[in-house]
């Protein structure tokens, strides 16, 4: 899912020299001021607002100190470094 968010998150969809324009699941992970993250998960979710998925995989994380603060984008994601 995140994968996908490199396009939108750079202006131009250039992670390398693109601006960051947006903040989302991506920018999050790479939040430059979050120290800590705590993540749980549960197989084959029953009920809930995703419906019965007896296959499904439910992930779920917690970043500290909570990170996508529109605005501080541009100081808090920095660009993308191939290699």
């Amino acid at each position: 899912m995140w994968t996908n968010e490199w396009p939108q998150t750079f202006a131009g969809g250039d992670p390398v020299n693109g601006k960051v324009v947006t903040v989302n699941h991506l920018t999050e992970m790479v939040w430059k001021d979050t120290t800590s993250i705590g993540c749980s998960w549960n197989l084959g979710c029953k009920g809930g607002v995703f419906g019965n998925w007896d296959n499904s995989v439910f992930l779920s994380c917690k970043h500290a100190p909570a990170g996508n603060i529109y605005g501080q984008e541009g100081e808090q994601v920095g660009n993308f470094i191939p290699g």
